[in-house]
């Protein structure tokens, strides 16, 4: 074999082994092409403080491909109020990123299925080793346990007057354009408040619905605003803070 054949053969070699290293590096990953989360909790009472450490989230992952890496959510400074929707934000990880990988797009909640919650929002991250989840949880419900002392003195606490599965109805006086409610049994409220729905209204002398206007009411002051809702727990529209009873706390407007 002359010097330049040899050469020629020694070169390929080189070359040959050079590509060999890199085609041995390329791994085929175990892709997990959906997810399976089961929540665990009562639902949120209005008033409480409850966060992330009152659910269980448990993982319906068979091969055990993934795990929980952290949760977390977002409580109102004041508490939950009746009618929130409280926000679980989880991430998950790969348990092995040497030979795993989430495979499905996440830009939307697809792949994830979770019991007692629904998932709103999801999203890929670290080339595939963790995936996120913003899940909605349960509507905190009215806490029973906190209601008013005096509720059987503001009059009807439901619209269900003329019997199981009775319901009234929202009227508009075409002259006045005011609104009065009519009770399943036809009658209506006068001077006194009436939950409906959940909400709380006060009626006037004439029977319509207070809108836009402060009431005082056994000596403590009361906010109905637009549509005649009770402000709760929140401020008025002139600047007054309410408690969650509905009753201004007696402090200055807020400047």
């Amino acid at each position: 074999m002359n010097r330049k054949l040899l050469s020629v053969f020694l070169a390929a070699m080189i070359c040959a082994t050079a590509v060999f290293p890199a085609i041995a590096a390329t791994t085929t990953y175990t892709m997990i092409e959906s997810v399976s989360i089961t929540l665990k909790y009562n639902d949120f009472k209005a008033g409480s403080s409850d966060d992330e450490g009152s659910v269980t989230v448990i993982l319906n992952d068979a091969g055990g491909h993934y795990q929980l890496d952290n949760s977390a959510m977002s409580v109102p400074q004041s508490g939950w109020t009746a009618g929130d929707v409280p926000n679980l934000r989880l991430t998950l990880v790969v348990t092995n990123e040497d030979t795993t990988r989430f495979a499905y797009s996440a830009s939307r909640p697809s792949g994830v299925s979770v019991d007692g919650g629904q998932a709103h929002y999801g999203e890929l991250r670290s080339s595939g080793k963790k995936v996120y989840y913003e899940i909605h949880l349960n509507e905190v419900q009215e806490n029973e346990d906190d209601k008013w002392e005096d509720e059987r003195d503001w009059g009807t606490s439901d619209t269900s007057s003329g019997g199981p599965g009775a319901q009234g109805a929202w009227l508009k006086d075409p002259n006045t354009g005011r609104y009065w409610y009519s009770n399943a049994d036809g009658t209506r409220n006068v001077y006194e408040w009436q939950k409906i729905g959940g909400v709380w209204y006060f009626f006037d002398e004439t029977g319509y619905r207070v809108e836009n206007k402060w009431v005082k009411w056994k000596g403590k002051d009361y906010y109905l605003g637009k549509d005649g809702r009770m402000y709760s727990n929140e401020r008025t529209p002139d600047g007054f803070w309410v408690n969650k009873d509905g009753s201004w706390d007696g402090k200055p407007k807020n400047k």
